[in-house]
């Protein structure tokens, strides 16, 4: 049975390449603590505000990091956020799911 508190909550199709999923991702690190930034399951664009028409950046190819802390984007400290993390943050009013 699914869960909607750990559901991953999307912000919508991603506008650059009009195939992804733009989800939201939680990182830590002993620095910057626990952030969020949206991913494109996709082409891996990256919106650092949970707004699709705000600036985008791309991670580099060979070695993808995080924006905030600069660990591996897919490493153990980052996983796709779920909608019970999300809340109270400007990222849950954005995000649908």
């Amino acid at each position: 049975m699914n869960d909607p508190a750990n559901a991953q909550p999307t912000l919508g199709t991603c506008p650059f390449c009009e195939q992804g999923e733009v989800r939201v991702r939680k990182c830590s690190d002993q620095c910057a603590g626990v952030h969020f930034f949206a991913l494109c399951d996709e082409c891996e664009a990256i919106w650092l505000k949970p707004d699709l028409q705000a600036e985008r950046i791309f991670p580099d190819a060979e070695n993808a990091t995080c924006p905030i802390c600069n660990a591996d984007l897919f490493g153990s400290q980052a996983r796709w956020a779920t909608k019970q993390e999300l809340h109270g943050t400007s990222w849950s009013e954005a995000t649908s799911g």
